[in-house]
């Protein structure tokens, strides 16, 4: 089916990318409604509550290696099964700009009698003028680029509102950057809380094994 925006118009590729883009350097930049949940390894956790959606959860932390080469491991999605426990693997629907705008189906593991969840996402990478970057991923797949891909077997098809990355310069020192990891993910049928609240929680932190996996350690 077309995609929409909240105002319900269908709107093309290049109107989603900017959209979400600007939405996910909003919701890293501003404090207004979040709340701080926990910390580790100075990555801070913070969630916002959205009324009649799942909340967001957001997680920030410094990395030692400069915005490019953050942005240059986080789109790879091979490399998610380094930070993402609930990873299982993913394909390839619809190759847009190769490494910058991709359809996919992105599959996560099942567990405690869960079923395994699958994610039809649109993803895509933006950089501003200010040297901020953000590569995100959402279920809203543009009109101009849908797909139909079928629910893989024994799989239960979740909605992503918004999953990604945004890379902020650090002023004065070019090889830092600030990355937030933003969640918000409806993962569709009933799950046990106990494991929603452990997708909200650990996702966000896989900071902390980018930052392993780019710099040998975890602060």
């Amino acid at each position: 089916s077309p995609s929409r925006t909240g105002a319900g118009h269908v709107h093309t590729m290049e109107a989603s990318l900017s959209r979400y883009a600007s939405l996910f350097v909003k919701l890293a930049s501003s404090n207004e409604g979040w709340e701080k949940i926990s910390e580790k390894s100075g990555v801070q956790l913070f969630q916002k509550a959205e009324e009649g959606k799942p909340p967001i959860n957001k997680g920030v932390g410094i990395v030692n290696k400069p915005p490019l080469e953050v942005l240059a491991y986080v789109r790879l999605h091979t490399n998610r099964k380094e930070w993402d426990t609930f990873y299982a693997d993913h394909k390839i629907v619809k190759e847009i700009e190769p490494g910058f705008k991709t359809i996919l189906s992105m599959r996560s593991k099942g567990q405690f009698g869960v079923w395994p969840r699958e994610f039809l996402l649109f993803t895509a990478v933006k950089e501003f003028e200010d040297g901020t970057i953000v590569a995100f991923g959402t279920s809203d797949v543009p009109a101009d680029v849908a797909v139909d891909e079928p629910v893989p077997e024994g799989h239960v098809r979740g909605h992503v509102l918004i999953s990604g990355f945004v890379i902020q310069p650090i002023d004065g020192q070019p090889d830092k950057c600030l990355l937030s990891n933003l969640v918000q993910v409806d993962v569709g049928g009933w799950i046990p809380g106990a494991v929603v609240n452990r997708v909200n929680t650990e996702q966000p932190y896989g900071i902390i094994a980018i930052r392993k996996a780019l710099t040998g350690s975890e602060v």
